[in-house]
């Protein structure tokens, strides 16, 4: 049995976690459109309370791909703890998420553990290499070039020596609301063929209401942050006049990092629910 919290046909997992913040943050209830029937639909409807449709909504993605790609490889390829031959101890290895290329990671470090061990060392900290430690290609220097952070050699876990990755984003303070909106300003501007799919497909409806609900990654460290501080922003934002309403909301995949709305009527507003509405996205979509 399905409830009107469930996904819809055809609606994506991005699309479904945006239309649950939406509908809890407001009196809307949001009608699939973009069935895949044909090209250029906008993504939802917007009906009011006595199912008069008052608006349309399209949803996007501010991310960066090769971060994304980069992440998803180390899911798919280095989560978890990995035998690797010719080692004698369990290592811990401690990466930037960001630039880290996972793929190549794991055959790249055997040697790079293995001459460790020969020389009996149990730690490195790979990020305070020295920046010209390339000249004599020191195994600190390749484990930075790597992407590494650290190495240290922990009790094992299992039966047998293992290797086990774990990858950190970096971090850096939240510059304030101002960054936030002027990241997604460029963005809804932006000439790519996502924004001017987007812009659009709002335009083509001719509702008095557009509204355009961007997803903004955790890869955009600043931007995301933002949206997680106190603070709201000072100003309205700037945006193309296809759009008349906007919401942003940040995650990191898995978990809500926070979400603000604006309007022209309300200005801005905080966003309820967007740590429950991306677990729930991801609970029904997983991977």
């Amino acid at each position: 049995m399905t409830t009107l919290a469930d996904p819809r046909p055809h609606e994506r997992r991005e699309e479904y976690a945006a239309r649950l913040i939406v509908e809890a943050n407001t009196e809307y209830q949001l009608e699939v459109i973009d069935d895949g029937s044909a090209d250029g639909l906008v993504d939802y409807r917007l009906l009011d309370r006595d199912g008069r449709m008052v608006g349309a909504l399209e949803v996007g993605r501010n991310t960066v791909q090769a971060a994304r790609g980069s992440e998803k490889a180390y899911w798919n390829k280095v989560a978890g703890g990995r035998r690797v031959a010719g080692l004698t101890k369990t290592w811990l290895v401690l990466c930037e998420r960001d630039e880290t290329r996972f793929n190549r990671l794991l055959a790249a470090l055997a040697p790079l553990l293995a001459e460790l061990e020969s020389t009996a060392r149990t730690y490195v900290d790979a990020g305070r290499a020295h920046p010209f430690g390339g000249l004599d290609q020191s195994v600190d220097w390749k484990l930075k070039a790597l992407g590494v952070l650290s190495v240290s050699c922990v009790d094992p876990r299992g039966d047998g020596p293992e290797v086990f990755i774990e990858s950190l984003s970096g971090y850096r303070s939240a510059l304030g609301a101002e960054t936030t909106v002027g990241e997604v300003e460029i963005w809804l501007s932006s000439t790519g063929s996502d924004q001017q799919g987007a812009r659009r497909k709002l335009s083509a409806t001719a509702m008095p209401e557009r509204h355009m609900f961007v997803w903004v990654d955790h890869y955009h460290v600043q931007a995301s942050r933002g949206l997680a501080e106190p603070e709201l922003p000072a100003r309205d934002p700037v945006m193309p006049g296809e759009i008349t309403h906007l919401w942003l909301a940040a995650d990191s995949g898995l978990r809500g990092i926070g979400g603000w709305h604006w309007s022209p009527t309300q200005r801005w507003s905080r966003l309820a629910d967007v740590e429950t509405s991306v677990v729930r996205a991801a609970q029904h979509f997983p991977g």
